[in-house]
């Protein structure tokens, strides 16, 4: 997560206030809870409370918005977000506070384009929902607990939700003897959750009517005469009314070209994980044709280079562009990914969307030897996405040209920036090269997505050599959405403490040095490097060689089996990546114990 915030970032949302913190001063509180939380501590975050809610009132307030701008006011909100997610990591709130800060720390989130963190922090105070909520039960809540729902786009849960809310509101009506709850002081916390079900009403199906009702019933809570003691019911409306034109203009159903079909749209929002918005980079690759420039879909963009850093949502749009291919084309798709295992996670992630639309996936066919390609013209008969390796692909490139082409109208090349890998990269350059000569004067695309394209000129250069109408379509973006820490583990050897053992008839003298692990952080951008240590987690041991000299004896602890504490630490801020070089030291990873607690 990158929550190593930029103090220019700190400057531009305080600005000249004086009644805020100065920046230093605000960096430093950031910087202090940070390593509370790393090292499994409660940090205190009152005062930094105080900063982020003056910070999102600012970014609320349109006439803040009309005196600063837009920069200013995402400035402060992507602050004021920063500060309500450590805020809410604290143990002592109760589930109605949890409620309120999760609705800010989304929406400020969502309001400064860093979307992935308004579904990240639902998802880790509320992996199984906000709970039930009603009229008779924590009717306080129900605004709040449908809000943050919505926000995360967790539609089966405003459905549940709503669904038991309008029982309840059938039972209450006839022992009340009343025709509706508008003009009661529940009217605006009824407004707002059924508010929410239109609006995911909307993203799940595109009905217009549905966001406008939507936004009728927000607006009569705001403006509910008897539920004007329910401050949180109508500050969440207000909240959600402002935020309508970005959860409209993200939606899937009015992001994407009016050209493309209705069934693509369908693939990504009733298949799991369903898409029903999209990130601030999709909307702008997808709108370039608004501007009068042709779109990715468009086939004039026969050749595309599409660039934005991990986790930046090139994936999806690989995945968007080839299910409108298998549609309008009916030919099939070649998905080219750098190793077998990423093979297999495409092409798993490929084929719930695909199967939507009547087509399949496949990868690394046939079954038997990755070598034999003897009938891989005999897969099937429709159009399908075949997911394969580089060298699998040149292998075919050189037995079966021509059939290659006739059976693939698409090539989507993944981690395109391999070409300049010293070991392998020849093999995928001369097969971009070769297709891309080859169907110069063709129907064919050729789309190549990366996250680490060092001179995009090049590669512009490169795909423009040949074409015979010019066109590329060169995205690139530097839009990242889930923040990062960065930090360095290595081992201290504490030489003071380290114990001689004397030789003897078999082995040489030996020192025995304890170890410990140390994770240097830097919370901010420019500030100081902070340091967390742990307790002895290994070993280093030297003994003396033939010519005299200490060297590392191979009984020394090694250095996967210390990371385990690393991970355990870093587990309680998300999921841990570990990469490593063999299975073995892998499993050895999965299977190591508990470590020592940082100090």
């Amino acid at each position: 997560m990158d929550r190593a915030l930029d103090p220019d970032l700190l400057r531009e949302a305080i600005g000249n206030l004086g009644s805020l913190p100065s920046v230093e001063d605000l960096a430093t509180a950031l910087a202090d809870a940070e390593i509370e939380l790393l090292a499994g501590r409660k940090p205190s975050t009152e005062r930094l409370l105080e900063t982020g809610w003056f910070l999102f009132g600012a970014g609320s307030s349109h006439a803040a918005l009309e005196q600063y701008g837009l920069p200013r006011q995402r400035a402060a909100f992507r602050v004021a977000a920063h500060i309500f997610d450590i805020a809410l990591q604290r143990s002592l709130m109760d589930d109605h506070d949890r409620l309120e800060l999760c609705f800010a720390a989304q929406l400020a989130a969502l309001r400064s384009e860093i979307n992935p963190n308004a579904t990240a922090v639902y998802r880790r105070e509320f992996p199984r929902g906000p709970g039930n909520v009603g009229l008779a039960s924590r009717v306080n809540d129900l605004a709040l607990a449908l809000g943050v729902a919505l926000l995360a786009t967790d539609i089966r849960y405003v459905f549940d939700a709503t669904e038991q809310l309008q029982n309840e509101l059938t039972t209450l009506s006839r022992s009340w003897a009343i025709q509706g709850f508008a003009d009661t002081v529940f009217g605006a916390a009824v407004d707002v959750a059924l508010a929410c079900r239109d609006l995911s009403l909307f993203l799940i199906r595109g009905e217009a009517s549905r966001l406008e009702r939507g936004e009728q019933r927000l607006r009569r809570a705001v403006q509910s005469e008897a539920s004007r003691g329910d401050i949180v019911s109508r500050w969440v409306a207000a909240q959600l009314l402002d935020f309508l034109d970005g959860l409209r203009s993200a939606s899937i159903w009015t992001a994407l070209p009016p050209d493309v079909p209705v069934s693509v749209r369908r693939a990504f929002v009733l298949t799991q994980p369903p898409i029903v918005q999209l990130w601030p980079p999709q909307v702008k690759l997808f709108g370039i044709g608004a501007n009068g420039e042709f779109d990715p879909f468009s086939q004039d963009a026969r050749r595309q280079l599409i660039s934005t850093p991990t986790s930046g949502g090139k994936t999806l749009v690989a995945q968007m562009l080839i299910a409108n291919h298998l549609i309008t084309t009916g030919t099939s798709v070649c998905y080219v990914a750098p190793t077998r295992s990423l093979c297999h996670e495409v092409r798993g992630s490929l084929d719930r969307r695909v199967r939507h639309i009547g087509s399949s996936s496949y990868a690394d066919l046939p079954g038997g030897s990755p070598l034999d390609f003897s009938d891989f013209f005999d897969v099937a008969d429709g159009p399908v996405v075949e997911v394969m390796t580089p060298e699998r692909l040149a292998h075919i490139l050189r037995t079966s040209p021509q059939e290659l082409l006739l059976r693939f109208g698409m090539f989507v090349v993944d981690e395109a920036h391999n070409v300049g890998d010293p070991a392998r990269g020849w093999t995928l350059e001369s097969s971009i090269s070769y297709i891309h000569r080859a169907t110069a004067e063709t129907n064919h695309k050729l789309v190549l997505i990366s996250a680490a394209i060092g001179n995009r000129n090049h590669f512009v250069q490169w795909l423009q050599s040949g074409e015979a109408n010019g066109k590329i379509l060169e995205f690139h973006s530097e839009w990242r959405g889930p923040r990062r820490l960065h930090c360095l583990w290595t081992t201290d050897a504490d030489f003071q403490q380290e114990v001689h053992e004397p030789a003897h008839e078999t082995r040489r003298p030996r020192r025995r040095v304890p170890l410990r692990g140390v994770l240097s952080i830097r919370p901010t951008s420019t500030g100081r490097v902070r340091h967390l240590s742990t307790a002895q987690i290994g070993e280093l041991i030297l003994r003396r060689n033939k010519e005299g000299r200490w060297i590392k004896d191979g009984e020394s602890t090694p250095f996967y089996r210390m990371i385990i504490p690393i991970v355990q630490l870093l587990m309680d801020q998300g999921p841990v990546l570990v990469i490593e070089v063999t299975r073995t030291e892998h499993r050895s990873i999965r299977t190591g114990t508990r470590g020592t607690a940082p100090t």
